[in-house]
């Protein structure tokens, strides 16, 4: 998968699930609360 793919994909994935999975914060992306779950 390219790098500009991956991007479109989680937005795609957070659109499907109608929820952020990450949250940048100081330029460092970090797992939402229903990211970790969903990674689970």
């Amino acid at each position: 998968m390219s790098q500009p793919a991956v991007p479109r994909q989680i937005k795609q994935l957070e659109e499907n699930v109608g929820l952020p999975l990450f949250e940048m914060l100081s330029k460092k992306l970090y797992l939402t609360d229903v990211g970790k779950e969903f990674y689970i």
